[in-house]
């Protein structure tokens, strides 16, 4: 079968689309950055906690860190790989790459490089495609679309049957741990490889370098000693609060029907 053929666009509209391409790449290397903190924030603290026999024991706190770690994770997974039109997401950045692939040539390649880097830009457009190709293949922007979707599939399937929504239906199987890290990772993988195509510049790391001092929390402790926790509004004081109001909308939703 005859596979359908590729028209360039005119330069106006080319850069317009790359324009468009990379800011969106900037937002999900926004996204990229936030979950890659949120895993070494986690991971740094199970370090902290499983040094100190004290504190090394499952309980509320060691539960709700872990859920809270768990459902951040796979929900902006399943943001990074969402197919949906008019999402900002990694999987709809190679979709809207394919609508310049033939405009994404080794001459343009190279134009980004100064001229003494050419030698560089095109050994990289090699990498990026293959030797000799004169631009980027829709093929070869959907190799990295089934990389993804191999990948991070597990994760989604996970997030959108117990996280996002509750199926009625559980398969029992949960990935773990070590099954969201490795999505992270083939993420920045994939990344880095739309980022150097399109501004031939890639992330050494998706972990933020400086966290600021957040380990300054741990250095004291959190309750002096034989102190209680402090006063707070519980959330039986909110419901209680609200009940009146409560009554009062179901009454007019009642005046209604």
């Amino acid at each position: 079968m005859d596979q359908k053929k590729e028209y360039s666009i005119n330069e106006s509209k080319f850069d317009k689309s790359l324009d468009q391409l990379r800011d969106h790449l900037k937002k999900i290397q926004n996204q990229l950055i936030e979950v890659s903190h949120i895993d070494n924030v986690y991971w740094q603290l199970q370090a902290i906690i499983g040094e100190n026999p004290e504190i090394n024991y499952a309980g509320p706190f060691q539960n709700w860190i872990t859920d809270t770690y768990s459902d951040s994770v796979a929900i902006r997974l399943r943001r990074l790989i969402d197919r949906k039109r008019h999402t900002v997401s990694l999987w709809r950045l190679l979709e809207d790459m394919k609508n310049i692939a033939i405009n994404l040539t080794r001459e343009w390649y190279q134009s980004m490089y100064d001229e003494s880097f050419k030698i560089l830009g095109n050994k990289c457009f090699n990498d990026l495609t293959e030797i000799g190709s004169t631009h980027v293949t829709k093929k070869r922007i959907s190799s990295k679309q089934a990389f993804l979707k191999e990948a991070v599939s597990f994760i989604e399937a996970y997030a959108n049957t117990k996280v996002a929504h509750i199926s009625r239906v559980q398969n029992g199987v949960v990935p773990t741990f070590r099954d969201g890290r490795e999505a992270i990772a083939s993420i920045f993988y994939i990344f880095n490889w739309c980022s150097l195509l399109l501004t031939k510049g890639t992330l050494y790391t998706p972990v933020p370098l400086d966290h600021g001092n957040w380990l300054n929390v741990f250095k004291l402790p959190w309750l002096e000693k034989g102190k209680q926790s402090p006063q707070y509004r519980h959330l039986d004081a909110i419901i209680d609060e609200l009940k009146d109001e409560f009554k009062m909308i179901e009454k007019n939703i009642d005046c209604y029907k």
